[in-house]
């Protein structure tokens, strides 16, 4: 597993690397994979995930985006980048993204059950006629769709969808404030962690119960996790072995 520095430093220090278009470089093997993205509010994980986004357009790369609160509709300022809502048929449109390859983003426009149900309806289709080739998922604000201790009508699918589509090519990228909140089991499935700040004493726990014991018993990587609870806005640490970031291996 490798560590890389937080993307931006403070002034003083001088940033190494930022998390933007044009040095962050993504390859299929992260595409296929189950990534986490945490921090409190404002600490610049919807800007993150936007980013990964991006690369993925750019190496034309399908990414398939449930924006729960609505935090990343300036992905379709991309050409071809198709907005549906919620008010299209959930299995009509998982059908035509599955054959056409085309990149969307889902807009929350109703309550929660609805949303649920709605993306419930989606992965199962998706799922089911899946063809095989890399493409990503992307569920902001995890917690709302699979929270701790409580199904809910997408949870199983969502669970589904982590634990046995690699095989596929299908990755995931998970977007929350409180992974302390999350369904442990999806969480647990992480093998990417992009930390942004993190201050909850149970948010914190559960980060450490990600890592395997040998990798947290690391002190720069322990360290590192820790001092999350200082970051400012747009600081991160990632933790994978399958990013090259500003042309480091």
């Amino acid at each position: 597993m490798k560590l890389y520095e937080p993307l931006q430093k403070s002034e003083e220090q001088k940033p190494k690397t930022q998390i933007k278009s044009g040095n962050f470089k993504i390859n299929p093997r992260f595409c296929s994979e189950v990534t986490l993205i945490t921090g409190k509010r404002g600490s610049g994980k919807s800007h993150t995930a936007g980013v990964i986004a991006e690369e993925m357009y750019k190496q034309n790369i399908q990414f398939i985006f449930f924006d729960t609160q609505n935090a990343n509709q300036g992905l379709l300022n991309l050409p071809n980048v198709r907005k549906v809502s919620l008010n299209e048929n959930a299995v009509n449109i998982a059908k035509e993204v599955n054959s056409s390859g085309q990149s969307i983003v889902i807009e929350n426009n109703a309550d929660l059950d609805k949303y649920q149900e709605w993306v419930s309806k989606f992965l199962n289709t998706f799922m089911n006629e899946a063809r095989r080739g890399v493409r990503t998922i992307f569920f902001d604000e995890i917690h709302l769709l699979c929270p701790l201790m409580k199904k809910t009508p997408c949870s199983m699918q969502i669970l589904r969808l982590v634990t046995t589509m690699r095989s596929t090519g299908i990755g995931v990228v998970m977007i929350t404030q409180r992974p302390a909140t999350c369904d442990t089991t999806i969480i647990n499935q992480a093998d990417n962690l992009f930390l942004h700040k993190v201050s909850g004493l149970r948010d914190l726990e559960i980060l450490k119960e990600l890592m395997s014991y040998e990798i947290f018993e690391n002190r720069e990587i322990k360290e590192l996790v820790i001092n999350t609870r200082n970051f400012k806005a747009g600081e991160c640490v990632i933790i994978s072995d399958s990013l090259k970031i500003g042309g480091v291996v």
